[in-house]
């Protein structure tokens, strides 16, 4: 979805049953109004202005219209912040960019991001950093503390084994916070 809402579409049409459109009848005398496919009540007197049409100017068209609305609201409301979570290597190149709800502190092993965990940071020692942009600010985390939770069967009589994947549990600090 855009950051920036879209432009109306406008339409001012004559419905008639008509099909011809020779002599007087090429003349359109609009009676209806849609803005985004939907019929719009407009008063009868107050007329429909389409500004001026500049071909190949790139530039939008301008329409002012009057309308009968049910409901005018003017007010404030607070857009839904998208949080958006990064996991980093140790020079900042980006190796995975979390989903909206997906966990950055529990990870499957076959996860990208718990596949470079271990690759750099256990295995290497490196680094590994997670970026939050949220509410217009950044947060960068570093990972401190890790703990792997290997496969594990539970058998019960009489069922199927349940056999619970293998993952990886981190800890991300900023300063003296922990996530």
């Amino acid at each position: 979805m855009s950051e920036y809402p879209d432009c109306a579409d406008i339409e001012i049409i004559e419905k008639t049953s008509r099909a011809s459109r020779d002599g007087a009848g090429g003349i359109v005398t609009p009676n209806e109004i849609r803005i985004n496919g939907k019929p719009v009540l407009a008063p009868a007197d107050d007329p429909v202005i389409v500004h001026g049409v500049t071909m190949n100017a790139h530039e939008p068209v301008k329409v002012t219209l009057t309308l009968f609305a049910r409901i005018v609201k003017i007010g404030h409301e607070s857009k839904p912040q998208q949080v958006v979570r990064r996991m980093w290597d140790k020079d900042f190149n980006l190796v995975h960019t979390f989903a909206e709800g997906e966990s950055f502190t529990e990870l499957p092993t076959d996860h990208p991001g718990a596949k470079h965990i271990i690759d750099a940071f256990v295995d290497r020692g490196e680094t590994v950093h997670l970026t939050v942009d949220e509410d217009g600010q950044r947060s960068t985390l570093t990972l401190s503390e890790l703990v792997y939770q290997p496969a594990t069967t539970i058998a019960v009589p009489g069922a199927p084994d349940d056999v619970t994947e293998p993952s990886i549990t981190v800890g991300w600090s900023d300063w003296d916070n922990k996530f």
